[in-house]
């Protein structure tokens, strides 16, 4: 019973064997018989190759070698048909040129001239693409080309970054589908800082710590913050050149750590604000003054103003006009100080005075700084 089981499974292996032995037989006998001259015989062996063989380079091969045949015979439609099968099979077979004859390659090459596919480029970004060197529009794009390799580029629009592909196989009436994410292109960069050790951040991200060299960066516009204990953080455009190196350093200013009122800029504000008020109040005494001496004008020319009224009237226009002078005066002053104080900063050294005094006429201001 064993030994049945055993030649039983042997008949069975030799079975399925005959089928690939006979395909490649069939595909070595052509091609033999198609070098000795026997056109016939080769294109009938040929053709038992074709039927049994699947898709790839074999059968291309063998297609190959029937439009060849064919060729040889003057059967040129039957030799153009099979040349397209091979190159549908294999869009890179081609003849031996130097066993091929001219006439028969210029026809093959012909063939291949006609066949197309399609060749489709989408990118995760908005670029331009190329193929074989020439521009043919913006990602996403399909457009149709000759079968075989082609080159594909796609740059992004500022042109730092892109997607290079070479060898991409064209198959007849195919489409083939390029997809990538683009590589930006990198520059070196050099960061420094005065004083040194800032942390130096592109969004939220820390990228080094100044001084430093060699960095590599992608290349294009990059907003960088530089940002140190006890000092203000301070943020500048560098642009990366992937051809050269870049280099960017950045003075940073000393945040004021003193109390609000020992800072002259707070005194600034604060004298400002007083000026504004001083002369918004000298302002409304001077309109006191001016409406007791319209009302002194208004009483003569109408008869009603006896002398203890008018006595009343004048002494109060006079005492608001010099009250408003006054305020203007010292509301003037104080304007003078704060513009000074605004102009200098905190870490410098000066004195600032400013004098009032109420003169015949007016009120005179003076001061230093």
């Amino acid at each position: 019973m064993r030994r049945s089981f055993g030649q039983t499974a042997f008949v069975v292996c030799v079975t399925l064997a005959v089928p690939a032995a006979s395909r490649a037989d069939d595909l070595t006998t052509g091609v033999r018989l198609f070098h000795e001259g026997e056109f016939e015989l080769s294109l009938a062996a040929l053709a038992r190759a074709t039927a049994r063989l699947s898709r790839g380079t074999e059968r291309a091969r063998a297609h190959l070698f029937v439009g060849l045949g064919r060729a040889v015979l003057g059967e040129w439609p039957a030799a153009r048909d099979a040349f397209k099968r091979a190159l549908a099979d294999d869009p890179e077979i081609s003849p031996d040129a130097s066993r091929v004859r001219p006439a028969i390659l210029d026809a093959f090459d012909a063939v291949r001239r006609t066949l197309r596919g399609i060749l489709e480029v989408r990118v995760t970004e908005r670029a331009t693409v190329w193929i074989d060197g020439a521009a043919v529009g913006r990602a996403p794009v399909k457009v149709e080309r000759p079968i075989g390799r082609h080159r594909v580029e796609a740059r992004r629009l500022d042109g730092f970054a892109e997607l290079r592909l070479d060898g991409v196989l064209v198959r007849v009436g195919e489409t083939t589908l390029v997809e990538g994410r683009l590589t930006p292109k990198m520059g070196k960069v050099a960061l420094e800082s005065d004083p040194r050790g800032a942390a130096v951040f592109e969004g939220k991200r820390r990228v080094a710590t100044t001084p430093v060299s060699g960095l590599t960066m992608p290349a294009g516009s990059r907003r960088l913050r530089f940002e140190l204990l006890g000092f203000r953080p301070a943020e500048h455009e560098l642009f990366v050149n992937p051809d050269a190196p870049s280099r960017l350093r950045v003075s940073l200013t000393p945040l004021d750590d003193r109390p609000f009122l020992k800072r002259r800029r707070s005194w600034a504000y604060l004298t400002a604000g007083a000026s504004a008020a001083l002369l918004t109040t000298g302002v409304v005494f001077s309109l006191l003054a001016r409406s007791a001496e319209s009302e002194i004008d208004s009483r003569a020319r109408e008869g009603t103003l006896d002398n203890d009224r008018q006595q009343t009237l004048a002494d109060s226009a006079n005492g608001r006009a010099l009250a408003a002078n006054v305020f203007y005066g010292v509301g003037a002053a104080a304007a003078v100080t704060s513009i000074v104080l605004f102009l200098l900063r905190d870490g410098a050294t000066a004195s600032v005075s400013a004098n009032v005094a109420i003169a015949r006429g007016g009120v005179i201001v003076w001061g230093k700084f």
